[in-house]
């Protein structure tokens, strides 16, 4: 097994807990990129955020790979086209909001223009995703949502007991329809079925002629559990949920430890 795509999740795993990429990431990231390995940002953020530390990285200058919303949209970066999408419509996301309000659940919906919110007052953790992501962030009432937007990702956000109601009650009624994800406490993602970040990389190794066992990712959250058992080689940054640590095949330090910069270390410039 020698690994040729390496994919790597952002917040809290590439980045550390000051928000920041970790210094000796770009190093290791530039050498594995040398050696002729894809690298792949895996995000959940929106495609726009994540853009930036691919351009940080030296990703897009190389013509790599950027999979986004959870899975849902892969860009190439060599001419910023769209790879593959499995995005929401608009009847998915009145749905979404209908469920939210039913719930209580705070709630927005993400495209690559913005952040959508009929929340008055805002939740602050939508306020907290518009700055973590730096996306403008819309009042928007829901019969008012523009049909020509692409959605990517809907957002519940709140209160970890109100969370748990709710990916209880998506996951009875709603599991065929959506796949639902918790990526922190305090946020439930929704994305289309077909769309996760497993499946992203899967479908991209398939087309680049790289097999899955000689794949590799690094995540520390629930929305990294099917990325990390699709790779050959799943790998958990020290500060990743029990849950992940249980699934993967190496616990690496944590991300403000230099996690990542470890794990190309020793499984990619080593082997």
């Amino acid at each position: 097994m020698s690994i040729k795509l390496l994919a790597i999740d952002i917040d809290d795993t590439l980045l550390t807990s000051s928000h920041e990429v970790h210094s000796a990431a770009p190093e290791m990231i530039s050498r594995a990129l040398e050696a002729g390995i894809k690298v792949v940002l895996c995000t959940g953020r929106a495609t726009p955020s994540a853009m930036r530390y691919a351009e940080e990285l030296g990703l897009k200058d190389a013509g790599q790979f950027l999979i986004t919303y959870n899975g849902a949209v892969t860009t190439n970066l060599a001419d910023d086209t769209i790879f593959a999408d499995a995005t929401l419509d608009l009847d998915d996301i009145r749905t979404l909001f209908d469920v939210s309000e039913e719930i209580g659940a705070h709630a927005h919906a993400i495209a690559d223009g913005g952040i959508f919110t009929p929340n008055n007052p805002l939740s602050p953790y939508t306020v907290r995703e518009a700055w973590l992501t730096d996306l403008p962030l819309f009042y928007q009432p829901v019969d008012e949502l523009d049909e020509s937007l692409i959605y990517n990702k809907f957002m519940m956000v709140d209160e970890p007991d109100i969370l748990d109601r709710a990916q209880a009650h998506m996951k009875e009624h709603y599991s065929n329809q959506f796949t639902a994800l918790r990526s922190q406490p305090y946020y439930l993602e929704m994305i289309h079925p077909q769309a996760s970040k497993g499946k992203a990389v899967a479908y991209l190794a398939e087309q680049l002629g790289i097999d899955l066992s000689d794949t590799m990712g690094i995540g520390d959250s629930g929305n990294d559990l099917d990325l990390i058992t699709t790779c050959g080689i799943g790998v958990a940054v020290g500060n990743a949920i029990d849950e992940l640590k249980d699934l993967v095949d190496y616990i690496a330090p944590t991300n403000d430890d230099g996690g990542v910069a470890h794990a190309i270390e020793r499984f990619i410039l080593k082997s």
